[in-house]
């Protein structure tokens, strides 16, 4: 994959170009996608009452963070977390950067994609705005609120985003000003992120 060979804004830039390609397809393939209308979804029958719908995305979740945190504390894991350092030097070694970045960017595909899929099934309806840029930045953002280089700094930070978000929506229809002021305080005040910041001051 061309995106896994390159670094920094450029890999950003261009996974979100890729990103909106995907949208344009949607778009296209209307007889396919169902367009700007999108698809309807439908659960199994046993899944459609919220309690048991509720449990299943519970129990799913719980299995995906086990996944996540096994391969995370993994050697696989250890080896990215150094490519994500300094690849260079992890490069210098002998070690298969460019075979372990295609390795995680599919892992964290597969784990994005199923979450999307829980998104789906839960307001019976894909829509094509669902692959744009700007749904592509709610992990991003909550990311850095939470704290990029914590393990449950994420989880942290999208709920301090939907929290945030939900609460601004009631004031105003402009909740990303809202959302975009925090983000710019955490990154000046707690570059870190939130989780980050606190993890910091424990230590110290």
């Amino acid at each position: 994959m061309i995106v896994a060979k390159l670094r920094s804004i450029y890999f950003a830039i261009l996974t979100l170009a890729f990103g909106e390609i995907v949208v344009g397809i949607i778009y296209y393939f209307k007889n396919l996608t169902g367009g700007s209308l999108g698809l309807y979804v439908t659960l199994p029958k046993i899944l459609q009452t919220s309690p048991n719908y509720y449990y299943f995305v519970l129990l799913v979740s719980l299995i995906a963070i086990f996944i996540y945190y096994r391969i995370a504390n993994s050697p696989f894991g250890l080896i990215i977390q150094t490519i994500r350092d300094n690849d260079r030097r992890i490069e210098s070694l002998g070690i298969n950067v460019y075979r372990y970045k295609i390795i995680n960017f599919t892992i964290s595909g597969v784990l994005a994609g199923l979450g999307g899929l829980l998104y789906v099934y839960n307001v019976g309806m894909a829509f094509p705005t669902l692959a744009n840029w700007q749904t592509s930045g709610h992990p991003i953002i909550a990311s850095l609120l939470g704290g990029t280089g914590t393990y449950f700094g994420p989880f942290l930070g999208m709920i301090i985003y939907e929290t945030v978000r939900t609460s601004a929506l009631i004031i105003t229809q402009r909740w990303m000003i809202i959302v975009g002021l925090l983000l710019v305080l955490v990154i000046l005040f707690m570059p870190e992120g939130i989780l980050g910041f606190l993890e910091r001051k424990f230590r110290e």
